[in-house]
């Protein structure tokens, strides 16, 4: 138990608060500004999340209505402020832009999402990617692109591109691998069929051996 007085204990108190109230004080103020300030920064984030999704629910009806004007329009608004859902409309848009023949901003937008931090939606962007190249006949890049698929969610149907792009090069020997590879990993009956033509085809040529 102490021996001081209260007037002891009182002047204590007068001089440690001397001492170190002040530093207290600005820490408390500074303490509490900080969580006002992320609680204000937390609210602008949600408030243009919240804008930025209602941006991508327009996009989405008006495709779904065929106004691709309309869709474009609130694309192009959400494009400026980047983001996950821009990446997102990205690759909503790339679908609408490919059946305008606006092939320069579909490759666009894809190739916007298929550099997502969302690996999902990075892998979705970077097979349609693949796909549209090989639809314009540019091989050696869907190539290339399908290839960073190996080991995704898409790593099957990345190695049945494959084999298609490797039969329209004339690459027997290739596609016959990749075609098996890609049943190797999700069985399915078109690729089979595609897997017994090349045999045959091989067989033919009298290079079945």
């Amino acid at each position: 138990m102490s021996d001081r007085t209260d007037e002891e204990t009182l002047e204590l108190i007068r001089e440690w608060l001397q001492q170190y109230g002040l530093t207290i004080i600005i820490g408390l103020v500074l303490g509490l500004g900080a969580i006002s300030g992320y609680r204000y920064w937390q609210g602008q984030q949600a408030e243009q999340r919240n804008n930025e999704s209602a941006q991508l629910d327009t996009i989405l009806q008006a495709l779904e209505q065929d106004k691709p004007q309309d869709a474009a329009d609130a694309y192009d608004s959400l494009l400026k402020k980047g983001g996950e859902i821009a990446e997102l409309a990205a690759l909503n848009m790339a679908g609408a832009y490919l059946k305008e023949n606006k092939t320069d901003d579909a490759m666009a937008a894809l190739k916007l999402a298929a550099a997502s931090k969302d690996e999902l939606l990075a892998q979705s962007a970077s097979w349609q990617l693949a796909l549209t190249l090989a639809a314009q006949g540019n091989y050696d890049e869907a190539l290339q692109q399908s290839e960073s698929l190996r080991d995704s969610a898409y790593t099957a149907q990345a190695a049945a591109l494959q084999g298609y792009i490797h039969d329209k090069q004339g690459k027997t020997r290739e596609a016959l691998a990749d075609y098996e590879r890609s049943q190797q990993l999700a069985p399915a009956p078109a690729t089979a069929l595609q897997i017994n033509a090349l045999q045959a085809r091989l067989a033919l040529e009298g290079n079945g051996q």
